[in-house]
């Protein structure tokens, strides 16, 4: 049976992992042995939202109290009854597309199945393992106590990775290939390929070169711009002038031991294999613990190991903590989907997780009787549950953290976690984001979380919020921040971290931050004066940059001409807001512009009220037509009559060559799919910028424009077009538009702009984006682009999976743990960086915050110096001359200058408040500001001043 994927609701994971590793989650059948506690549960859920079809649990006993600590989906009235009916219940409402069913294992028939059992003994791993075997059953073993975990992995034999790590290696443009088999890659390209890579090549212009496309050839790297083709041994004369290279990927394949092979001879991946062999061994010990972690009998059990990591180890694994279920489940739900979708590396064969730093060397001096509590003692439990507490964002990352939240009893007692999130529920949530359900899909993202996770909490105090956390909220952090304890990061943009992170430096207040990507993920601890802040070190820009000459006149790559439609997008949002400008304000508005964007606004004023003036759709399919022949007759002719074909460099190379690809014109043609795709997705969005009905099918927009005559199109010969960004200066284009200035109506009717929504598959948005993009590549004669690829280019769409976003989660949550046990020592917190593709975990310390050095004085660059005095600028920079012992040369409030000793300063003397509340209308007695103060001494760096005045009170004498 073939199952149907519901495209929107994983478009995210299908970034990740493609639609047909989807399509085959959704015909597998996946067992889950062992039910009790969270870790078949954090498993199953994992599961269940990557769209596996069918999942049969085992049946195993009843619901206990102990399994409430971790498990997620039982509650205290579910004590007693059996555990696979409760979940049951609870999981099939994560993905109705799934079937949940239950038996006993002997009743299951096995074959071409995949098996995962949790936290079982080792004699009945290997038991379950030699059954799964003979039944051609995949194999994974999971176990999680206290700080660690490990996994086992069985693909049997002859298992085929068709990827081993999912990477997307764009294709990349050609400059030559030499007569020895040397290729060297275009002007600004730069290849990812690897030794060993097999390559195609496609797309090539030239002379004799095709035996270039008749095989694929591996390679040998050379550095990243050339790389050579091995056993390279063609003889004929061949010329290369443009062309592409094309990553093969190959097939692999890899054979599996048996777990009770692998019990004697462990292969274990990691870059601490010793330690992690002492962990698994311990683990086959199956060590009977007792319930008070720091009783006679539990120090007994440790004396018989000699190193404290493992002591510890020991010492907390009487309990199943919540972060550490999240990371071991959803790593052995990740190795399922490498099963069963024959994409990325397996693991071979064991993983082990542990992080003992949470746990005491010493018996703390207050514990309590039970649970984590007992464990690492009550000032955790004190901070974690009697303190304030904010949480940004609830996305995936987000729906996660409340999990684990939950499970670690936060603000359930006196303090409360305040969770905001702006953003509404979407069909493409629910493939990651385990809280929500088709019924909330339009509903607010942090309410309904919150009421959803008070099922598995009731007492946790939380506050929902719908507040965008920015500048523009800057009143509600000022007023919440001084009652935090910490704040939780689960965003999924830069700007809105490095907002978080400048609040929490403000406010002296640790930061939890973390992100993924596809099947990446980091985390990172912000702790006040013990690590750096999160905007100290740089993250990667989160999209490409090209060159404007290559997007505007010389695309080679898709990337590029769907850059070029976003460009263009954005008249339907500029030319509306121009009119409206206009009406709202007549000439004066167009006074107020510089002198080029009031030529555009004239034009786009005129386009819209006097040249085309739409009073219908079929006035609107006009106008479209003629947007066609602007762009890809007109200025391909324009551009061709610039730069012929034949034109040659003054280096006499021929111009269109080395990655800029001659351009031809597509003549408008009714009958052509591509001509009419542009066309009517132009033609409903001019209809909706003009609020007309945009009712209409192909076939009468086709009827509308049989008739229609074409305008004729004249070379400018004078025309200079820049050939790269160099030249750009010298490049005159804009248009003499000035004398239709004078044409403008006096009275125009009100537009919509449109802003672009990637999500609405009805608005057109992204149909306009594929279709002129894909013009524009045919144009050049670049591959085109479907539907999703332009959706994910042109939205900036992150790929997003389950199991990487549970992973982060809980990783950053341990850290949280540390923070609330008031731990203090930097090596004591980690940062990580995880890539589930080919099993990479990697913590590494955290860096310690920059230290400010002035004179002999060196300081922690947390440190804050507080201004509650009303003072002069002057006497404001007297102050911290004398305070710092150097000349101040400038003094800032954001990017606004207020002293610069190269510049006169004619509000030197006037008090800081008054100049704030004429300069910024800011009142310094109701709110913070920071005063950037810059030494004159390059080699000094000076502390930001907070600036809140004390209001004096004045006393009777």
């Amino acid at each position: 049976m073939t199952s149907t994927i519901d495209l929107k609701r994983y478009d995210r994971q299908n970034r990740t992992y493609g639609t047909e590793a989807t399509s085959s989650l959704s015909n597998s059948t996946i067992i889950i042995n062992g039910l009790s506690g969270g870790l078949a549960t954090e498993s199953c859920k994992n599961l269940l939202l990557s769209g596996v079809q069918n999942i049969i649990l085992v049946e195993d006993g009843m619901v206990i109290s102990n399994d409430l600590e971790t498990g997620f989906y039982y509650s205290e009235t579910d004590i007693g009854k059996p555990r696979h009916l409760v979940l049951s219940d609870k999981l099939t409402k994560i993905n109705p597309y799934c079937n949940i069913t239950s038996s006993t294992f002997d009743s299951i028939d096995l074959s071409n199945k995949t098996v995962i059992l949790h936290n079982s003994s080792l004699d009945e791993a290997i038991k379950i393992n030699n059954i799964s075997r003979t039944n051609n059953c995949r194999f994974i073993w999971v176990r999680s106590k206290g700080v660690s975990g490990t996994l086992f992995v069985d693909c049997l034999d002859n298992h085929i990775i068709n990827d081993t790590t999912g990477e997307i290696v764009e294709p990349v443009q050609l400059e030559s290939i030499n007569s020895n088999g040397r290729v060297m890659c275009a002007q600004q390209n730069v290849h990812d390929f690897e030794n060993g890579d097999f390559i195609k090549f496609t797309n090539l212009n030239g002379t004799n070169t095709d035996f270039l496309l008749e095989k694929e050839w591996e390679i040998i790297i050379n550095n990243k711009v050339s790389f050579d083709i091995k056993d390279f041994n063609y003889y004929d004369e061949f010329n290369i002038i443009n062309g592409t290279a094309i990553l093969i990927k190959k097939p692999i394949t890899i054979s599996h031991e048996t777990l009770q092979v692998q019990t004697e001879n462990p292969t274990i991946v990691g870059f601490n294999q010793d330690f992690d062999k002492e962990i698994i061994e311990v683990y086959n010990k199956n060590l009977k613990v007792p319930i008070d972690s720091w009783s006679d009998e539990m120090n007994s059990i440790i004396s018989e190991f000699s190193s404290s990591s493992i002591k510890k180890l020991v010492r907390s694994s009487n309990q199943e903590i919540m972060p550490v279920i999240s990371v071991l489940g959803s790593l052995a739900a990740m190795e399922v989907i490498k099963l069963v979708t024959n994409k990325f590396t397996p693991v071979s064969q064991w993983m082990v997780y542990s992080d003992v730093d949470i746990v005491p060397t010493d018996k703390p001096t207050s514990v309590s009787l039970c649970g984590l509590g007992n464990l690492i003692g009550s000032t955790f439990q004190s901070n974690i549950e009697s303190k304030n507490w904010l949480m940004v964002g609830c996305g995936a990352i987000g729906c996660e953290m409340l999990k684990n939240l939950a499970k670690l009893n936060i603000a359930t007692n006196g303090g409360q976690l305040n969770v905001t999130d702006p953003d509404h529920i979407e069909q493409s949530n629910l493939s990651r984001q385990f809280l929500f359900r088709n019924s909330h899909i339009g509903k607010s993202k942090s309410q309904t979380a919150s009421d959803v996770i008070k099922e598995m909490n009731s007492e946790i105090i939380i506050n929902a919020m719908s507040d965008k956390m920015s500048s523009d909220s800057q009143q509600i952090i000022d007023d919440m921040a001084p009652q935090l304890f910490g704040v939780i990061n689960a965003l999924d943009n830069i700007e809105a971290r490095r907002y978080m992170d400048e609040q929490c430096f403000r406010y002296g207040l640790p930061l939890f931050e973390s992100g993924t990507q596809g099947m990446k993920g980091n985390t990172q601890p912000v702790i006040p004066f013990i690590t750096e802040t999160y905007s100290n070190s740089s993250d990667p820009p989160q999209e490409k940059s090209f060159p404007v000459c290559t997007i505007k006149n010389f695309p080679n790559q898709p990337h590029h001409t769907i850059h070029w439609a976003m460009d263009y997008f954005e008249q339907f949002q500029r030319g509306p807001n121009n009119v409206n400008g206009y009406l709202k304000n007549g000439k004066s508005f167009l006074d107020g512009l510089s002198s080029y964007d009031k030529s555009v606004a004239i034009e786009d004023i005129y386009n819209y009220t006097v040249k085309y003036n739409p009073q219908s759709w079929q006035d609107c399919a006009k106008w479209a037509t003629d947007m066609y022949l602007e762009l890809f007759r007109d200025q391909i002719l324009q551009l061709l009559h610039n730069f012929p074909e034949d034109s040659v460099t003054t280096s006499d190379e021929l111009f269109w060559s080395k990655g800029k690809r001659c351009p031809t014109v597509i003549e408008y043609n009714l009958t052509d799919s591509r001509v009419l795709n542009f066309l009517e997705s132009t033609t409903h969005l001019i209809a909706q910028t003009c609020g007309l009905d945009n009712n209409f099918t192909r076939y009468e927009l086709i009827e509308s424009l049989v008739d229609y005559d074409l305008y004729d199109f004249q070379i400018d010969k004078d025309k200079l077009i820049a050939s790269n960004d160099s030249e750009l200066s010298k490049e005159s284009d804009n248009k003499k538009i000035e004398s239709n200035e004078h044409k403008l109506p006096d009275k125009v009717d009100t537009l919509f702009p449109l802003q672009f929504e990637k999500d609405d598959d009805m608005n057109w948005h992204v149909t306009f984006i594929t279709a002129a993009s894909n013009m524009r590549s045919s144009n050049y004669g670049i591959p085109t682009t479907t539907y999703d690829e332009a959706k994910g280019i042109a939205g900036k769409i992150i790929p997003a999976v389950a199991t990487t976003t549970s992973i982060v989660a809980g990783l950053i949550s341990m850290e949280l743990i540390k923070y609330c046990c008031e731990i203090d020592k930097i090596d004591m917190y980690k940062s990580w960086f995880v890539s589930l593709a080919n099993n990479i975990l990697i913590a590494s310390e955290p860096i310690p915050p920059p230290m400010l050095k002035f004179g002999e004085t060196i300081i922690n660059s947390w440190c804050k110096f507080d201004l509650t005095n009303d003072v002069t600028l002057n006497q404001f920079i007297e102050i911290y001359e004398n305070k710092f012992n150097t000349k101040i040369g400038m003094v800032l409030h954001g990017a606004s200058m207020m002293f610069a000793n190269f510049m006169p300063c004619n509000i030197g003397d006037k008090l800081l408040s008054d100049i704030f509340h004429e300069k910024y209308n800011i009142d310094l007695l109701s709110s913070k500001i920071e005063l950037i103060i810059a030494s004159e001494e390059d080699d000094v760096e000076l502390p930001t001043i907070q600036v809140k005045l004390v209001k004096q009170i004045e006393c009777e004498h």
